[in-house]
């Protein structure tokens, strides 16, 4: 379809591989063609709504918990579930991955993971703690921002997003002018920390997200607007996803080699 010259929706993952990614890509540049890929999370209404309160996030953890739909078992959760979860991330994160420690298990799938939690840590400096599974007992799927000044918490699923931020007052040279005589050492436990907190709940719409995400290709192919997810953030999610794969292949090769080892089965 990009050799003929169309624009393609292609959805996640973008391909089965980084190399194939790549070539994927430059087809679609040599034959300038809009290449969006289905990456739907980043339509959420709950997400929209809380992008432009992110400011340099310095942890971040993500929950994305669902039980066994006997789908998709030719690929593990990562490739599946998690990759929704690490493509907000990095479009958040703006920075490249310096260092991913994962660990998990296969429950279900022959020598796939099931269950997974990945430590991915930034240039920048940020950390993010990802969890994922497929074979829970009910369906969650949030991610909390932890900024400088404020911490914000979505709920994908229930599309609440909250933003808590403190109250210039908090910092102790303030507290000494407005509230007590502060000195080391003192006990400040009768204090109430949440006069010191704005908490406010952004408005959220009800449109719906993979609406959003065909109306922003369609306008990304007339031209009206640049593409939301191009095959180059498609390409930077796979990358993550591998590298969270070889980090939980290592581990499991040195801990549980009997018991998992998806190489050998994959």
């Amino acid at each position: 379809l990009i050799e003929a010259g169309i624009h393609v929706l292609v959805e996640k993952p973008i391909t089965t591989t980084v190399a194939e990614a790549r070539r994927l890509i430059e087809a679609a540049r040599r034959r300038g063609v809009v290449l969006q890929i289905g990456h739907e999370e980043r339509f959420n209404p709950g997400f929209r709504a809380e992008r432009d309160a992110l400011a340099e996030p310095r942890f971040i953890e993500a929950h994305r918990l669902a039980p066994f739909r006997f789908r998709s078992m030719d690929i593990g959760l990562v490739q599946d579930l998690m990759i929704h979860d690490l493509d907000l991330i990095l479009s958040v994160v703006r920075s490249p991955v310096v260092g991913v420690q994962a660990a998990g298990v296969n429950v279900i799938s022959p020598g796939r993971e099931d269950i997974c939690n990945a430590r991915i840590t930034f240039q920048s400096g940020c950390v993010a703690n990802v969890t994922a599974s497929r074979v829970s007992v009910s369906t969650m799927r949030k991610v909390r921002f932890f900024c400088r000044d404020a911490y914000l918490s979505l709920d994908l699923d229930g599309r609440k997003a909250i933003i808590y931020k403190k109250s210039p007052a908090l910092a102790m040279d303030q507290l000494k002018m407005r509230d007590v005589e502060f000195t080391p050492g003192m006990d400040l436990a009768g204090l109430d920390f949440f006069k010191y907190l704005t908490v406010r709940e952004i408005p959220v719409d009800d449109g719906d997200a993979l609406d959003a995400e065909v109306r922003g290709f369609v306008a990304a192919c007339r031209g009206e607007r640049p593409c939301e997810v191009p095959g180059e953030d498609g390409l930077a999610a796979l990358e993550a996803a591998e590298e969270v794969v070889r980090a939980l292949r290592t581990h499991a090769r040195t801990y549980f080699p009997a018991e998992f080892a998806p190489e050998a089965r994959a």
